[in-house]
């Protein structure tokens, strides 16, 4: 099965050729579908790991790092939230580069640094660790949401 036979655009079919590859291997024959009927396959992964973390986070923390790290729970806890968009941003900014988007989005990686910096200049200074944490779910879940749109722009 080649990957023209899954319907995707013009532009990723270009950039899976240009890399070199013509097959997809038995994972992305499996998912591969299920995307293209719109279903998020890598929320299937990212959902449960970082809900599934949210109760056990000091647990964790403790456990992999001494009860004395138990308090930082709380802040693994929030990255994991984090962690969810770093799932998305990935499956879009890899669209981005196979759609040959990045010098237009240039500008949304610009402005996610500065807000993002801006935030932490503001706020680390009063709330401290637990605000650089929230900084950071805001600048995964910014570039997610404007990668995402400009990936589904673009589509078909």
């Amino acid at each position: 099965m080649p990957f023209s036979s899954f319907g995707l655009h013009p532009d990723l079919l270009r950039g899976v050729k240009e890399m070199g590859f013509t097959r997809p291997t038995p994972i992305q024959q499996d998912a591969i579908p299920p995307a293209m009927e719109g279903r998020d396959v890598l929320a299937i992964l990212a959902l449960p790991l970082a809900f599934g973390t949210l109760p056990v986070a000091a647990d964790l923390m403790r456990f992999v790092a001494g009860d004395e790290f138990g308090a930082s729970g709380a802040y693994l806890a929030v990255l994991m939230l984090a962690c969810a968009s770093v799932f998305m941003s990935a499956l879009f900014g890899h669209a981005i580069v196979a759609m040959d988007l990045q010098r237009k989005m240039v500008w949304a990686y610009a402005a996610d640094a500065a807000l993002s910096l801006a935030l932490y200049l503001a706020l680390v200074p009063s709330y401290g660790a637990i605000a650089a944490a929230w900084v950071t779910v805001f600048s995964e879940a910014f570039i997610a949401a404007v990668t995402a749109i400009a990936v589904l722009r673009r589509a078909p």
